[in-house]
Parts: C-alpha cells; sequence; structure tokens
C-alpha cells in the first residue's frame, strides 16, 4: 500500500478519515457530506487559480473573494439544506494543433469549490488503497513520470535480463481499481473496473509480463 496521501493542510476531521481508512481496507464509509464544511471550501478557494476560465455565471476568483466569509457560509448553508443545484456548464470550443477543435466544459465558480471540496474527501479515503506504483489521476503524480519510471524498468530489464515485478501487481501505466475499493461504498462489483467495463489492468500486466514463447524460424533470404 501505497504511503502518498493528500494529508497537507487536510482538516484533524479528515485525517481521521485517512487514518480509518489505513486501518480498515475493508471498511465502508456511509456519511461523509458533514466532511464538506465552511473550512472545506475555503481551502478549495485558495487552490483555484487567479486567471481560471469562467463558466455560466461569469464570476472569477477574484470577484468572489471580495466577500469571502458570507459567499463560503451561504454556499454551505445551501448544500446542508439541500438547496444547492449544480449550475449549467459552459460549453467551449478549443483549437487542435492539426485543425479542428474539441469541446470542453467549464463549471461555474461555486460548482468548482464544492467539486474540489468533494475531490478532498474522496481522496483521503482511495489514497490510501493505491499501490506505488499507480499513477494515474493522482495528486503529486503525472503520466510523464510513470513513462519515466516505465523506462527505468525497461531499461534496467535490458540490461539485467527481464524478471517479473512481485511488489506491483499492476502495470505502471494502469490503475488497478479492485473490488475491495469499489466495496467501499457497498458497490457490487466482483472484478476488476477499467475504463468502460475493459479487462482487468492486472490481467494486461501479466500479458505483458509473461515469458514470450520463441516464434518460428525466419526464412532465409541469401541465395
Amino acid at each position: 500500500m501505497s504511503d502518498a496521501s493528500t494529508s497537507g493542510g487536510m482538516s484533524l476531521q479528515l485525517l481521521e478519515v485517512v487514518e480509518r481508512a489505513r486501518r480498515e481496507p475493508e471498511g465502508r464509509f456511509h456519511s461523509l457530506a458533514h466532511r464538506i464544511d465552511v473550512p472545506a471550501l475555503e481551502r478549495a478557494y485558495h487552490l483555484m487559480r487567479k486567471d481560471a476560465a469562467v463558466g455560466v455565471d461569469g464570476v472569477t476568483k477574484e470577484q468572489y473573494g471580495q466577500d469571502l466569509e458570507r459567499n463560503l457560509r451561504d454556499l454551505h448553508a445551501r448544500l446542508k439544506a439541500k438547496r444547492y443545484r449544480h449550475q449549467p456548464i459552459r460549453r467551449v470550443q478549443i483549437p487542435k494543433e492539426r485543425g479542428g477543435t474539441r469541446p470542453i466544459g467549464i463549471s461555474a465558480f461555486e460548482d468548482k469549490l464544492v467539486q474540489d471540496a468533494v475531490r478532498e474527501v474522496l481522496e483521503a479515503i482511495y489514497e490510501q488503497d493505491f499501490l506505488d506504483c499507480s499513477y494515474g489521476f493522482r495528486p503529486g503524480r503525472s503520466a510523464h513520470e510513470a513513462v519515466r519510471t516505465l523506462d527505468r524498468v525497461v531499461h534496467r530489464a535490458r540490461c539485467t535480463g527481464f524478471s517479473r515485478p512481485t511488489s506491483c501487481p499492476s502495470s505502471t501505466a494502469w490503475i488497478a481499481t479492485s473490488s475491495r475499493r469499489c466495496s467501499r461504498f457497498g458497490s457490487p462489483m466482483g472484478r476488476c473496473c477499467g475504463s468502460s467495463g475493459s479487462a482487468c489492468p492486472r490481467a494486461c500486466w501479466r500479458a505483458w509480463t509473461a515469458p514470450r514463447r520463441p516464434g518460428p524460424p525466419r526464412a532465409s533470404t541469401s541465395r
């Protein structure tokens, strides 16, 4: 299990969630909404970029921060009373390097705050389940780091002869989400869940690391 976590800047209440997630790998969390409080929303505010694109509300970070305490308390009150509603997503077309465009969605400012506060709670739980060789969509990790690590593994294999790794059952370039992690909230998943119901990444890793059988001899081209 990885020691990586998002404890930096967390509240004491969330640190308790982190410790329980580490202590009880099979445990389930049934009530976490109360962890999204005013301090959590304020932490999310300070993480927002000043130059981030605005949503349909047209509100920037600077504008929202002019009466920050009042705005956050009002948002939190709406969350508790179940009166909060996500605003529509603003659709923006981003030009591609080779021509054409691709659409992206931009949330309103308050929606970004709520999303980030929820992310903080979920990371406190699920970061404790990931192995050290998992890189995708994790705090402080990147795809470039995964490629560099995989390059080191392949280079070492070329120099010393490839041996099947034992410390990490999943490929560096995949996130292995097992049924144990899915059971955190009682999700009845009986197999590893890759994107769009794809095959288990662990199986892909076994196939990638399996010894290769020698192919048929090449036909001679000499005359």
